[in-house]
């Protein structure tokens, strides 16, 4: 009769990078990690999911260690950040039996960058507070007088959108 041994480590299959979209409540789901461990019975084949102690993510993200689904612990402004580096760790559920394993079991490590996705949430602002101007009066017509500009914190795909109107 063969035994299965628990020599196999786990393998991560999801994306490195994901997005979450700012101003969503805490709680939101961002993605599901997952990994597949080759070894052939339980619990050597069982993967457990973590945040690794001590990294930038650990603060702002969670993880269900035996689904993988990661969520946010805040709400996000990306204004703020754009994005955060979260490394997780899945460790298989038995004792390694790899030379020089200390007897703890089998796990990798891997990071995952979250981009915080932009929403329409600031208003545009002017570059000055006062604009003048002085113009002679035989000025030719269609003189530039004044170059009003406007920016938004947003991440505008395009930044010329902005529209201007003039008013008493």
């Amino acid at each position: 009769m063969l035994e299965d041994v628990n020599d196999e480590i786990p393998l991560f299959t999801e994306r490195e990078q994901e997005r979450v979209l700012e101003g969503e409540p805490p709680g939101t789901v961002v993605t599901r990690a997952n990994a597949i461990d080759k070894d052939g019975t339980f619990p050597n084949n069982q993967v457990y999911y973590y945040i690794k102690e001590g990294t930038e993510g650990q603060d702002y993200f969670k993880i269900n260690s035996q689904t993988g689904e990661i969520a946010t612990k805040i709400t996000f402004d990306r204004e703020t950040q754009g994005a955060y580096a979260l490394e997780i760790e899945a460790r298989d559920g038995a004792p390694s039996a790899r030379p020089n394993s200390g007897g703890q079991p089998n796990s990798v490590t891997k990071f995952i960058r979250i981009g915080i996705a932009d929403k329409n949430d600031n208003p545009p602002y002017f570059d000055k507070h006062l604009y003048e101007a002085e113009v002679d009066e035989n000025e030719d017509i269609q003189h530039t007088v004044l170059t009003v500009t406007a920016n938004d914190k947003d991440e505008c795909e395009n930044k010329s959108s902005l529209l201007f109107y003039l008013s008493n």
